[in-house]
């Protein structure tokens, strides 16, 4: 609130455009939040897969294990990835649900966990400048709650647990 009244006590120009300025912030930060808030409630939803992992485990065959693996990498749009030719290739109908479950994380998620990481360091990175640069406590805090939501909303499209909408494009 200084930082208004300090520009108001300048100049009322400049002050009304700094006024301007922060309500267009937060105008799009509280647009960000709502948009992202409702992302996750989404995900909540979005805990099949690990309800089924759960339910293959206790069952413990083997093509309930091996079914869900290809539903799983189907989901992530993996099914063409070499990690998880890979894993068709090693997977053997003998396998214990344990062994199939092992050989798709070493094989398939180890590539997922990767990407994972690296939008975390980028979005880590991103939300650092963002605090140092922000002069205004309060609106670090809301861009950088915004910058986190979507990161995890970014992480779980990799892993197939939320598709971002594609923004239409108008043609000519």
């Amino acid at each position: 609130y200084n930082l208004i009244s300090d520009a108001f006590a300048t100049s009322t120009i400049v002050g009304v455009l700094w006024s301007i300025g922060l309500g267009i912030v937060t105008v799009m930060v509280v647009s960000s939040l709502y948009k992202e808030f409702r992302s996750v409630l989404y995900l909540k939803s979005a805990d099949k897969h690990r309800r089924q992992v759960l339910e293959v485990l206790n069952s413990g065959k083997y093509s309930d294990a091996f079914g869900l693996c290809q539903d799983m990498a189907q989901n992530c749009k993996l099914t063409n990835s070499a990690s998880y030719k890979k894993f068709l290739s090693q997977t053997q109908s003998h396998f214990d649900v344990t062994s199939v479950f092992s050989l798709y994380e070493d094989n398939v998620l180890k590539e997922l966990d990767e990407k994972a990481h690296s939008i975390i360091v980028k979005r880590s990175t991103e939300n650092g400048v963002i605090v140092a640069l922000s002069p205004v406590t309060w609106i670090d805090m809301a861009l950088t709650l915004a910058r986190s939501l979507r990161m995890i909303i970014e992480i779980s499209s990799i892993y197939g647990l939320f598709r971002k909408k594609k923004k239409k494009t108008a043609t000519i």
